[in-house]
């Protein structure tokens, strides 16, 4: 749904370590989901989960006719 121009969506995971930015080498199998989040994202943030692990909340911009 979109709101104030933007989707807000929101991924969890029940790990205990924090997200972080990272730049992969084109070897690595992993740590590319917070580049794809930064650079589709006019805004995103990491919060802890109530019980256990994280989620990634990010703001994408709605653009109408395109």
């Amino acid at each position: 749904m979109a709101r104030d121009g933007h989707y807000w969506l929101a991924v969890s995971d029940p790990g205990t370590g924090k997200p972080v930015l990272a730049h992969p080498d084109a070897d690595s199998e992993s740590g590319r989901g917070l580049i794809l989040v930064d650079s589709l994202a006019s805004a995103w943030t990491v919060r802890p989960r109530p019980m256990r692990g994280t989620s990634v909340i990010a703001g994408i911009p709605f653009r109408q006719g395109g």
